[in-house]
C-alpha cells in the first residue's frame, strides 16, 4: 500500500488527508523537475570538463612582415567558426571573440 493510500485510510477522507495527498503529489512533481534540471546541469558539466582546451589561431608567418591568417581550430584540429569580424578605426581587421562565443561553441 502506498503512503498516500495509507494516509487517506487513516484519516477517512478528511480534508487534512486530501490536502496532504495533494502536497505529496506536488512535491513529487517538483522532485521530478529538479532531477531533470540536475541531469541538464550534469550534461553541461561534462561538456566543460576539459576547460584546458584552447582556441588555436593558425597563422602562416613565413614572411614575418606579412603574416597570413589561416584558420581558427580547437585542440583536435577541427576548424572553428567563432567570433565576429569587425574593422578598427584605423582600418585594421579585428576578430572579436567574447566569453559567450567561447561558452556557446560546442567545438571548443
Amino acid at each position: 500500500m502506498k503512503d498516500e493510500e495509507r494516509m487517506c485510510k487513516l484519516a477517512n477522507g478528511s480534508d487534512t488527508a486530501i490536502w496532504a495527498y495533494k502536497e505529496i503529489v506536488s512535491l513529487r512533481e517538483q522532485l521530478a523537475q529538479a532531477q531533470k534540471q540536475l541531469a541538464t546541469a550534469n550534461e553541461e558539466i561534462e561538456r566543460f570538463k576539459h576547460l584546458d582546451s584552447a582556441i588555436n589561431i593558425i597563422l602562416d608567418d613565413k614572411d614575418c612582415q606579412n603574416p597570413i591568417f589561416v584558420e581558427i581550430e580547437n585542440d583536435s584540429g577541427k576548424s572553428i567558426s567563432i567570433g565576429k569580424r569587425t574593422e578598427t578605426e584605423w582600418g585594421l581587421t579585428n576578430l572579436r571573440i567574447t566569453n559567450a562565443d567561447i561558452v556557446n561553441n560546442i567545438l571548443i
